[in-house]
Order: C-alpha cells, then sequence, then structure tokens
C-alpha cells in the first residue's frame, strides 16, 4: 500500500483520480468543498473505499491535529459518495431555476427572519444537491467537541493540539459517552448489544443531520474495530434520527436521504451490526407551543432523545418566534431529558441571546441570574471554504454557571444584532447575484 494526499491506493486495482466537481451533477451547483482529488478504487464499491481508507487512519490518535484532518478528508470522500447516491435516488428532477430562487430567499429570510417556502419538488431536490456543507459544519463541530475529551482521555500520550474554540468540556463529555464505541472482554458482564445513539433534528428536511452524525460514528466505529483485540467483542454506536420539518413534503426526500447514507455506510467490518436509521416523524412548527397539534409527534420523541439538532431554521423564523416568546423551545428546554445535549447552527449568532434569555426564564429555581439548567457554549466553527461563524451549543445540567466570558460574548452579540437592526432600517436589502457576461 502507498499513500498519496491521505488517501489510499491498493496495489493490484485500477486507480482513477477525479475532482470533486467530476462528482457533482454537472447540472446542478455544488458548494462542497475544493479538496485534494478523491480515489475511487475500481471495481470496488465506495463502501469498501471509505473502509480502507479509515483502516489506515486507525493508528491517529483521537485528539490530535492528524486524526482530525484525516477524518476531515474521509468526510469529504463519504459526503461526494452519499450525494452521488442522492442524486440517482432523487423523488423529483431538480428544477434549477425554482433552486436558485429559494436560495436568494433564504438569504433573504436570514436577514428578515420570515420564512420562503419549500412547497416546490424540484427547489427541494435541488436545495438537497447543494448544501452538503451543512453536513460538514455539523460533523466537523461535533469531532472539534469530541477532541476536547479525546485529549482528556488520552492525555498520557502528550498530544499537542490547540483545544477547540469555547468548546464545553460538559458537552463534549457527555457527546463523548454518546459516540464512543467500546470493546467487551469474553469475562466482561456487558452484553454485547449495539449502542444508539437517539437523535431528533428539528426542521431537519432534507436529512442533513443524519448523514453527519452517520458518517461520525461510522469513522469511529471502523477505527475501533480496527483496535479491538479479536477476543473482544465491540459494542458499535448507531444513528436513529426521526427528521421534523414545517414542510410535510420532505418526507420522501429523507427516505432517499437515508437509504443514499445507508448504501454507502454498510462497512462488512463491522458484521452487520452496524445500521443506522432515519424516518420522517412528521409535521413541526416552531413558532408554535409543544402541544400545538402540529408537535405532537416531536413532542412524543422527547423522552427518548440524547441529541437535539437545529440547523438554519432559527433566523428565518425569528419574526413569529420573538412574537410567540420563543414559546416552543423554552417547552422544549423544560421538558428534555437532564443531559440532554442541543445542537444549533446558523447562518448568524445575533439570535443567541435571546436563547440566553430564554434559559434564565426557565431556571427559575437559583438565586443567582447565572446560574441554570443549562451549560450554554458558542464554537465558532472554520468552515472549509474559510468562512466562520459562532454556533450553539447547550447541555441540560442542573446548576450549570453562565461564565463571564460567556456573557461577555452575549453583549458582543447583542451589539452586533442592534447594528443589524439599524442596516435594515436605513434600506438595506439583499441583491440577487449578477449573472456574469449579463447586462
Amino acid at each position: 500500500m502507498i499513500f498519496l494526499k491521505q488517501y489510499l491506493i491498493v496495489a493490484g486495482f485500477t486507480v482513477l483520480l477525479v475532482s470533486s466537481k467530476a462528482l457533482s451533477n454537472p447540472t446542478t451547483t455544488t458548494k462542497l468543498p475544493l479538496n485534494p482529488p478523491s480515489i475511487l478504487l475500481i471495481p470496488n464499491s465506495p463502501t469498501f473505499e471509505l473502509e480502507e481508507i479509515a483502516k489506515s487512519n486507525s493508528k491517529k490518535i483521537p485528539g490530535s491535529s492528524s486524526y482530525g484532518r484525516a477524518w476531515r478528508s474521509w468526510s469529504v470522500v463519504g459526503t461526494q459518495h452519499i450525494r452521488s447516491q442522492l442524486y440517482y435516488n432523487l423523488p423529483h428532477p431538480v428544477n434549477n431555476d425554482s433552486t436558485q430562487k429559494l436560495e436568494f430567499e433564504l438569504g433573504m429570510a436570514a436577514d428578515q427572519g420570515i420564512m420562503p417556502s419549500f412547497a416546490d419538488p424540484g427547489s427541494r431536490s435541488g436545495y438537497a444537491l447543494d448544501f452538503f456543507c451543512r453536513v460538514h459544519l455539523l460533523a466537523d463541530l461535533l469531532v472539534d467537541s469530541l477532541a476536547t475529551q479525546d485529549q482528556t482521555t488520552n492525555s498520557h500520550l502528550n498530544i499537542t493540539r490547540k483545544d477547540p474554540e469555547f468548546i464545553s468540556k460538559s458537552f463534549a463529555k457527555q457527546l463523548h459517552h454518546l459516540f464512543q464505541p467500546h470493546s467487551n472482554t469474553p469475562n466482561s458482564n456487558s452484553a454485547e448489544r449495539n449502542a444508539c445513539v437517539q437523535m431528533t433534528s428539528i426542521g431537519g428536511g432534507p436529512g442533513y443531520d443524519f448523514v453527519a452524525l452517520s458518517l461520525l460514528a461510522s469513522y469511529r466505529n471502523i477505527i475501533t474495530s480496527c483496535r479491538t483485540n479479536s477476543s473482544c467483542t465491540t459494542t458499535y454506536n448507531n444513528v436513529q434520527s426521526r427528521v421534523f420539518d414545517y414542510e410535510e413534503g420532505w418526507a420522501d426526500l429523507v427516505d432517499a436521504m437515508s437509504i443514499s447514507t445507508q448504501t454507502v455506510l454498510s462497512f462488512p467490518t463491522l458484521q452487520n451490526r452496524h445500521n443506522h436509521t432515519c424516518q420522517f416523524g412528521g409535521k413541526c412548527d416552531i413558532t408554535q407551543p409543544l402541544s400545538h397539534p402540529s408537535n405532537i409527534h416531536l413532542l412524543e420523541s422527547i423522552p427518548d432523545t440524547q441529541l437535539f439538532i437545529c440547523q438554519y431554521c432559527v433566523a428565518e423564523n425569528a419574526v413569529k418566534l420573538r412574537q410567540s416568546n420563543f414559546i416552543f423551545f423554552q417547552q422544549l428546554f423544560q421538558t428534555a431529558e437532564e443531559n440532554s445535549l442541543f445542537v444549533f447552527t446558523e447562518t448568524t449568532h445575533r439570535l443567541w441571546p435571546d436563547f440566553l434569555d430564554l434559559i434564565r426564564q426557565s431556571s427559575l429555581d437559583y438565586d443567582d441570574v447565572n446560574t441554570v439548567d443549562y451549560n450554554i457554549h458558542f464554537p465558532i466553527h472554520r468552515g472549509r471554504g474559510g468562512s466562520s461563524g459562532w454556533q450553539m451549543f447547550l447541555h441540560k445540567q442542573k446548576g450549570a454557571q453562565i461564565s463571564s466570558e460567556i456573557l461577555h460574548q452575549i453583549e458582543n452579540f447583542r451589539k452586533d444584532h442592534y447594528m443589524h437592526e439599524l442596516k435594515l432600517e436605513k434600506g438595506f436589502t439583499r441583491q440577487q447575484k449578477k449573472i456574469r457576461g449579463g447586462k
């Protein structure tokens, strides 16, 4: 075996180098980052390729910089293969014009706080292919958080790696508990079983959250299998995801995303003890109380959920959320089980102060205003394309303290929100992208 830019080449196989763009549908725009060429092994499947690459990384120490780089290379290849599978599994053909219109309206929604319509099936298909960058955002945030706990676990190895910025150690510890496979010796009392990460995706069509968690769990499962003594059995982590969304038309695309992900991530090494599942759970309206008929199915799922993920649906509903006093999230935070984790990602950090106020309002059992029921942190994500943004992690833990550092960040976020409101009052409107060569 020889290695080239962290991708595996196996002697005896024909190797084809293709760029990221070559794996994309040439008629649609991809927002995947331009990375070094991917390597396809012919006649082997994408599953074989991913498994071999992961095995080649198994000696890298979790929490180290080299482990992080290897993960990012592997996840790029995995995401490309899942996206390619999805292209052939799309329930509706892509409508390029309506997709372009929707993408512009999404930018307007982030500015104005009013959700656009996802009713057109062709624009939903285009959206599903175009925003796989959100898979990388979520997965990389979680890998960075896991690295914090991995460094603690492997502290005897003197790992040199800069800690991710503003990662909650309590969040990282609980996340590590969910995603760390473990081995059972023949003499142990632990029964051989699969550990399930129960995830609820809020506003999660077409299923990017499921893809991100499945890639993360699969990578750690394969690496653990390579390190496990043959006399031991391994408990692998499976992701069980339920997607809830205001637009019920996402249901068929969630199914297509689930099938595409399962097809690519069916690894023989894990001996059929590795099966990620995803289903559309039903309608969800974050501008209504949990008791509202639209949210009844989500309400039923809360007791079993360990990890809640809400990507890019807060800012586009900001107007109605404020009108409702964030009643949906207030009740969700109160109802969630102790040690539940929440991940929020957004195009802007301007709404995070509202959530801190909400958490304070939901934590009335303490005399100190900075003693609450949630650890709250704002990790900064530096995107693979060079962009960066403050996201939000929550860990339900009674008696948590809001640090002075978090309070300082919140004040800066409030100032940014104030300046944005001034800009809108002065008449700022987002402009359509100009077409090169057009008049």
